[in-house]
């Protein structure tokens, strides 16, 4: 099987790394780049078609919402929105983001989604 194609979207260099090191962990996941703005990201997105992105919400040039409605977001097959900012979360729900246990329609019963949450739930404090 082939790894989840991943890529990491923060303005803050140490939440990237911190992300990349989980992430590292995980055979299962392939880490294709990361970001540290949303123009880039919503690049990066249409360009590699990633099965998985972590999407910081809160950055100085293009917020990560707007990054993936530039993104066109069929083009992903789940985000992990990173915040450490509370008034996000609801937003981010309704973004249809991935959440502890929730997978995405066309999800393999063989990809690690628990381990992707479980993942993003080690991340508090960054955002």
């Amino acid at each position: 099987m082939e790894p989840l194609k991943t890529l990491i979207v923060d303005d803050e260099p140490l939440a990237r790394d911190t992300l990349r090191r989980l992430l590292a962990q995980d055979p299962e996941i392939a880490v294709l780049g990361e970001c540290g703005g949303g123009a880039e990201a919503a690049s990066r997105i249409r360009e590699h078609a990633p099965d998985l992105v972590f999407l910081d919400v809160q950055m100085p040039d293009v917020d990560g919402f707007e990054a993936l409605r530039r993104a066109r977001p069929t083009q992903v097959s789940a985000v992990v929105f990173t915040t450490a900012y509370d008034q996000y979360a609801l937003r981010a729900f309704e973004a249809e983001a991935l959440g502890g246990g929730w997978s995405p329609p066309s999800a393999s019963p063989h990809r690690p989604w628990g381990k992707v949450s479980e993942a993003a739930g080690g991340l508090t404090g960054s955002h």
